[in-house]
């Protein structure tokens, strides 16, 4: 199962060979007779073997504040930020989401209020569910939509106009004397 795990990061970053169709048939095999508490074990150990093997990727800081920032008691947020970007910022604020996430168990799209505990191998969420009243486990490709729940997208600053008479790039030749 740990091999399997490896080949799916690889394939997520284009270096395996294997159709991702086998891959699938694969997991689901491997996986059926298990919670998803032990699948999620599983995965988060053959991560830590991969990120061992090649190496972690860095973590960037700077662009932080561009994904969300409180001000006051409302979050700024960056509604084209990745799901997985807004539940770091989370983990790091402290601060509640709402998100969309897709059962697969039940076949169906819900609705949950959640209070980000920690990121499992950069696959899963663990997180206190509001509707579910218990700690839960999410898998972050399963989640379509992530919103702060004091949330406000950042306002977009409108691009000025120029004055100039000139409309558009001016064009150049790569033949031109000048």
């Amino acid at each position: 199962m740990v091999g399997l795990f490896v080949l799916e990061k690889a394939a997520n970053f284009g270096q395996a060979r294997v159709n991702p169709r086998t891959l699938d048939e694969l997991r689901a095999r491997l996986t059926a007779d298990l919670s998803a508490e032990e699948v999620m074990n599983v995965e988060v150990e053959a991560y830590a073997i991969t990120d061992w093997l090649v190496g972690g990727a860095p973590t960037d800081g700077d662009d932080d504040e561009r994904v969300a920032r409180r001000d006051g008691d409302v979050i700024l947020y960056d509604p084209s930020a990745a799901p997985v970007e807004l539940i770091r910022r989370a983990l790091d604020e402290s601060f509640e989401l709402q998100i969309d996430y897709f059962s697969r168990r039940r076949g169906e799209m819900n609705t949950r209020r959640v209070r980000p505990i920690a990121l499992e191998a950069e696959t899963y969420l663990r997180a206190w569910c509001h509707a579910r009243r218990d700690e839960r486990v999410f898998r972050l490709n399963r989640i379509t939509r992530c919103v702060p729940i004091t949330g406000r997208p950042f306002e977009r600053p409108t691009p000025a106009v120029s004055s100039s008479s000139e409309i558009g790039p001016r064009q150049i030749s790569l033949l031109d004397d000048d």
